[in-house]
């Protein structure tokens, strides 16, 4: 799982500029929906906004702090304390990525309904 993690960090650091950009637009076009949109503007792109701003989230996490890996620089113990670290991040992204997934099908399911029922 962290190697997993490790890789994706390391393919997306160069992409980490847009996404901060994509996550700001995300976090204005929400709060813009939440204060000054209609009600029924705000109940369709409420939960889709915030999927997507909590896997912008996520994904900006992983870049951040899995990116590098220094166990090799650190002694002995402050590398098995770093490897420990770095497991639970992992563990702690694993979380975040199980509650994006909750709200991604709950999205799934409101516009599914909303469709053909």
């Amino acid at each position: 799982m962290l190697n997993f993690y490790r890789r994706l960090a390391r393919r997306g650091l160069p992409y980490k500029p847009y996404l901060d950009i994509v996550a700001l637009v995300i976090a204005i076009t929400f709060v813009w929906v939440l204060f000054n949109a209609t009600s029924a503007v705000s109940e369709q792109w409420l939960l889709p906004l915030l999927v997507l701003f909590t896997l912008c989230v996520w994904l900006w996490l992983v870049i951040s702090l899995l990116h590098q890996d220094n166990r090799s620089t650190l002694g002995r113990i402050k590398g098995r304390l770093y490897a420990i670290w770095q497991n639970c991040l992992a563990i702690l992204l694993t979380v975040i990525l199980l509650v994006w997934s909750f709200l991604f099908l709950k999205m799934l399911s409101g516009i599914i309904r909303q469709l053909f029922f």
